[in-house]
């Protein structure tokens, strides 16, 4: 326990007062944070506690130490009114910024953060908060390069859920800022799960500090301090009666001042009774005795919270303006109230108290009486809401105007949930029939959004009391894509069913609406083990020559290219698919490419599936990255995670090894700083990076990529797991557990084919193959590969078919036949893309030649496969020639790694829009990391490329292909 009274600061200089007792720990973990904050090192410390124990006079103290070291401080506190009010909190910080201020502090990614402040610059929400997140991130980062911020949060406990999250996400990346984030909550509050939750997120992110109860001797010496004359049995009493509660002491004083009592023995026999309940029964007569326009006008302040400005207390309490000065003076003065421009109870004990004496019912009708005033006054809709929220029923139509408008309102700042309690509240008070219907369906909307499958409900109540299917069909689409987002695809399937059977004949939705119905319906039937066929069906109905049909036939093509690619769907003659057919369907549905662009990621995931089935992949990277370009702008994390998975499998079969890993550990990153879409996508992030780590001969960090301790429960009931499984089959297989990879890859399989079709888009079956064959189970081996092969060649894409090929060329015993079959493979992949495969293909001609005893024509083969195997970085493949040239009778070449293929993903991402001119501020916004990040990675680039300056980037880490396929998107990107 520390010394009762703080005889002087920390070694770092921090908060120093002789007012706080006990409290050096919190002090000291806080001035630390600061002295390393002012070095660019930020950090978060969490103070906690029981009502009354201090965190407020902590914060002062923490502020004003701040402040003398040259910190910005930036300060909000949770109000219990407040707490459902969507980014309420950080709204409070926003408004502290001077309004000259903002336009230098809002910009670049911070601009995300405007519409919370600014309703004029409010866009079209579709329920994802990431873009204010990522705002506010920024936000903070720009203010705290004029000079270091100190933020802070006072009564978490009653913050909304948005700013909690906005916390954590900022304590995530504070270590590269000079930010400190102090944050206090109260213990033992009721609170909602998500809160408790959010807050126990904010405990693993900071340093946290339990405020203990006063210890017997800080009581005395507090009492003291307020009453020098007290006697040693009176401080005793005292101590006996606060149990180390500091407000309750103070009070307790208060109480004693007020009443006129002498702190002698005599007194403290009459505390021996109090304790903090009787302490709180004090303070409630003590209130009494100021008359009924005393206890009228606390309880206006206590009901009103922040609202309760002079002139709506006079409407409250029917007090004249110089009636309630009087009685506002008279509670100022028995320190039951702080002044200021709206008055505010000395601590939130005293509010409670106050709340707790009047009752439910009283309180209820109090909440009813300040809605009527504050609506009369016309006051802000979010305040008189939060007053219909907890009022009597007031069933009248301007009540359920403003709980409507505020739920618009909540929508837009993408807090789908508060939307859902408040249009539950207008339900209940709506009496006119047609707006009734209304509710219900802004209700199921809302729902929809939060991805409540209780919107089904809602939305079929209001279709038998309407025909109006234009209506309700897109709130049952908008629930699937939540639904979908969230990885939930048999609720999502059902949503989208319902949005079909809402369809009716007669009735002409908007081609967006019913290829998103289609599209969502189809995918999420496929990852649910279900297919559809739906697409299929309504292509075949549409009229070519009307252009609403037009347009809704290119989302179709898009839909139907998705399915082919999966296996799922056949040509319009029930043949099968070819690579011909695919590439022909995907060319004509990308003819509208910026029509495509606003489609929901059940469209675009299938379409960018069918680009790379058709082996388009640089045509398929040019479209992903136009999308997430769109995304980093928009701040729409989730989307980008989603996609960086696909764009990781296209550098993959590029050979560009680096980038795909990069992608791949982007995609696994930023789908653990979601709560939605990428975490089912990530399975396939996770294939990307452990088999480019294989082939970059980092093994371990492969080994990591498909080591997920909760992959079963994660990914199990998804087709999705297919590709985690595929990647581990790799992993095990490159470490010679030749029973476990054949178990993982049969997994996949099974796994890939549950959402019908053969599951050809991965090659898991080569993988099984190849295990087989280390088992000693040759005519599993050979199963595996002759299917691998017959449908290779009935598709007919030339770098599928090769790879097929090259496995059936690994099993064969016959050395001729090996040979025979890499030569054609060969061909195949001569003038394709796939640098990767063409790479593989050398190699293995070339060490199946060396078997047949063609040892010059081998080492011809070998060191072409090496130089392929060089431009992709692909250093296992390397080594394999290097083994392969000395047997052959060749010198082993030299293995080094160096130059770009030293580079981390990470490092190569940086680098990459380095060059494509982006200064570090919008690298770090569009990789969504912070700015030192960058930096650091772009040391480490020049370190290990032996260049100084950002101008010798282009030449160090030039691409053999960068004429033909943009390394990323923004200014150079655009330019090619």
């Amino acid at each position: 326990m520390g010394s009762p009274a703080r005889a002087g600061g920390s070694a770092h200089g921090g908060p120093t007062t002789s007012s706080l007792l006990e409290r050096d720990e919190v002090l000291d973990t806080v001035a630390a944070a600061l002295h390393r904050a002012g070095g660019g090192a930020g950090a978060g410390v969490l103070v906690e506690g029981a009502a009354g124990t201090g965190k407020t006079s902590i914060v002062q103290a923490c502020a004003t130490a701040a402040e003398a070291k040259g910190f910005r401080v930036w300060q909000a506190r949770g109000l219990d009114l407040e707490r459902g009010y969507p980014w309420g909190v950080a709204v409070q910080l926003l408004e502290r910024l001077h309004p000259d201020e903002r336009a230098g502090v809002l910009h670049g990614a911070a601009a995300l953060a405007e519409p919370l402040v600014d309703a004029t610059a409010l866009d079209t929400a579709d329920g994802d908060p990431f873009p204010r997140v990522h705002g506010l991130h920024w936000t903070v980062a720009n203010l705290s390069e004029i000079r270091p911020v100190l933020l802070v949060v006072d009564d978490a406990q009653w913050a909304d859920p948005q700013t909690l999250r906005w916390l954590c996400y900022l304590l995530a990346r504070v270590e590269d800022l000079p930010v400190v984030v102090l944050v206090t909550a109260r213990t033992g509050e009721p609170t909602t799960t998500e809160i408790t939750r959010l807050l126990a997120h904010l405990t693993t992110m900071s340093t946290t500090v339990s405020l203990r109860p006063l210890s017997a001797t800080a009581v005395r010496t507090l009492v003291s301090r307020l009453l020098p004359e007290a006697t040693d049995a009176f401080r005793t009493s005292v101590v006996d009666a606060v149990a180390g509660n500091p407000f309750l002491c103070h009070q307790l004083v208060a109480t004693v001042r007020h009443e006129a009592i002498v702190p002698d023995d005599a007194a403290a026999d009459h505390l021996h009774d109090l304790r903090p309940a009787g302490i709180r029964n004090a303070m409630l007569v003590q209130l009494g005795q100021l008359g009924s326009d005393a206890a009228d006008v606390a309880a206006g302040v206590a009901a009103l919270e922040s609202a309760a400005t002079p002139e709506v207390l006079t409407a409250v309490t029917d007090l004249t303006e110089d009636q309630l000065a009087g009685v506002l003076d008279q509670l100022y003065a028995s320190t039951l109230l702080s002044p200021g421009d709206t008055p505010t109870f000395v601590h939130p004990i005293v509010r409670e108290a106050v709340l707790e004496d009047l009752g439910p019912a009283r309180r209820a009708r109090l909440h009813a009486t300040a809605a009527r005033v504050l609506h009369g006054l016309s006051r802000r809709d979010q305040d008189v809401a939060s007053q219909l929220l907890r009022a009597s029923p007031i069933r009248e139509p301007w009540a359920v105007d403003v709980l409507r408008r505020t739920a618009t309102d909540a929508m837009r700042r993408a807090a789908p949930a508060r939307a859902v309690e408040l249009l539950d509240t207008a339900l209940d008070l709506v009496v006119d029939p047609a707006v009734e219907v209304q509710v219900l369906v802004e209700l199921g909307t809302a729902e929809a959004a939060a991805g409540m499958a209780s919107a089904l409900d809602h939305l079929g109540e209001a279709l038998t009391r309407t025909s109006r299917a234009e209506t309700t069909v897109p709130v049952a689409v908008t629930l699937g894509e939540s639904l979908y987002a969230a990885g939930h695809y048999e609720d999502a399937a059902r949503a989208y069913d319902h949005a079909r059977r809402l369809r009716s004949d007669d009735v002409r939705l908007d081609p967006r609406v019913e290829a998103r119905l289609l599209g969502g319906l189809d995918m999420s039937r496929n990852l649910h083990s279900q297919p559809s066929g739906e697409t299929a069906r309504r292509l075949e109905e549409l009229c070519p020559a009307d252009p609403a049909d037009e347009h809704l036939q290119t989302f179709l093509r898009a839909i139907t290219a998705g399915q082919m690619a999966l296996g799922l769907e056949n040509a319009a003659d029930g043949t099968p698919v070819t690579h011909a057919l695919l590439v022909d369907l995907t060319d004509r549905a990308m003819t509208e490419p910026d029509l495509l662009r606003e489609a929901g990621l059940p469209i675009l995931e299938p379409l960018i599936l069918a680009l790379f089935r058709g082996e388009r992949w640089r045509r398929a990277l040019v479209f992903v990255d136009e999308l997430t370009e769109v995304a980093s702008r928009r701040g729409h994390m989730t989307t980008h995670a989603s996609l960086l998975p696909l764009r990781a499998l296209c550098n993959l079969m590029l050979g560009r090894l680096a980038d795909a890993a990069g992608d791949g550990t982007d995609g696994i990153r930023l789908a653990e700083d979601t709560s939605a879409a990428s975490l089912a996508t990530s399975a396939a992030s996770r294939y990307a990076l452990a088999v480019a780590s294989l082939e970059r001969d980092r093994q371990d960090e492969a080994l990591a990529a498909v080591s997920h301790p909760r992959a079963e429960q994660r990914w199990a009931d998804s087709p999705l797991y297919g590709w985690y499984l595929t990647g581990r089959g790799a992993v095990d297989l490159a470490r010679g557990r030749h029973d476990q990879a054949l178990a993982a890859f049969t997994r996949a399989g099974e796994r890939f084919m549950s959402a019908g079709g053969p599951g050809a888009f991965c090659d898991w079956r080569g993988g099984a193959a190849l295990a087989a064959r280390g088992t000693g189970d040759l005519d599993a081996a050979r199963e595996h590969a002759e299917h691998n092969m017959a449908l290779a060649e009935s598709f007919g894409a030339p770098a599928a078919l090769a790879a097929a090929l090259r496995v059936r060329a690994r099993i064969s015993d016959d050395r001729g036949e090996a040979v025979d079959l890499l030569g054609r493979a060969r061909t195949l992949v001569t003038d394709a893309d796939a640098a990767l495969e063409r790479a593989q293909v050398h190699v293995e001609l070339g060490a199946a030649l060396r078997r047949a005893g063609h040892r010059r024509d081998a080492r011809a083969m070998l060191r072409t496969g090496l130089a392929e195997a060089q431009r992709c970085g692909a250093h296992r493949l390397v080594r394999r020639v290097g083994e392969e040239l000395e047997v052959a009778g060749a010198r082993r070449p030299e293995l080094a790694v160096e130059g770009v293929d030293a580079l981390t993903p990470s490092e190569l991402r940086v680098a990459r829009r380095a060059v494509a001119g982006h200064s570090n501020r919008v690298i770090a916004e569009q990789l969504f990391v912070t700015r030192k990040t960058v930096e650091t990675h772009l040391s480490n680039v020049y370190r290990k490329l032996g260049i100084s300056s950002r101008g010798q980037l282009q030449s160090a880490i030039a691409d053999p292909d960068d004429d033909a396929l943009p390394a990323t998107t923004g200014p150079a990107a655009e330019r090619r």
